[in-house]
């Protein structure tokens, strides 16, 4: 029965008078701490609404098929499937190529354009940059070495 009490003891017009009361008062900061519990607010709402990733499109799903062969299929039937699927493979492949080459075409315009010096011989993946950076350092004169006493 305690509970009961309680909530006979709640009233909302008391509290919103009570809320009007001081609302209505002379403190000096009212408005300055109104705006900070607001402004403190937002930023938590705000905060959970990008940390969400609601703005991320889902990734697409990656379908994988599974074929299924008689059982009496023949070594023949199985070796022409292989090369249909090969020369699939490949063409895949070529139009994979054909567009790397267009792209690296594209931006090679793009150097020369702008004055750029291509370099023919470099990488495309920038390996050369790895391999520029790990190049031997000359060795510390015979002076820098000596132990001091």
């Amino acid at each position: 029965m305690y509970g009961m009490s309680f909530f006979r003891a709640v009233n909302p017009k008391a509290a919103w008078a009570d809320i009007v009361e001081i609302w209505r008062g002379e403190q000096r900061y009212k408005i300055h701490f109104l705006l900070l519990a607001f402004f403190t607010t937002a930023l938590i709402f705000v905060t959970f609404l990008f940390e969400s990733g609601f703005e991320k499109e889902p990734k697409p799903l990656k379908l994988i098929y599974i074929n299924s062969w008689s059982a009496d299929r023949t070594d023949e039937e199985i070796m022409a499937e292989n090369i249909e699927v090969q020369k699939e493979t490949d063409r895949r492949n070529a139009l994979i190529e054909q567009r790397k080459q267009e792209e690296q075409d594209s931006y090679r315009r793009l150097g020369e354009r702008f004055g750029m010096e291509i370099d023919e011989d470099a990488p495309a993946d920038g390996a050369g940059d790895e391999a520029q950076s790990a190049s031997p350092q000359p060795a510390p004169a015979a002076a820098d070495t000596q132990p001091e006493n």
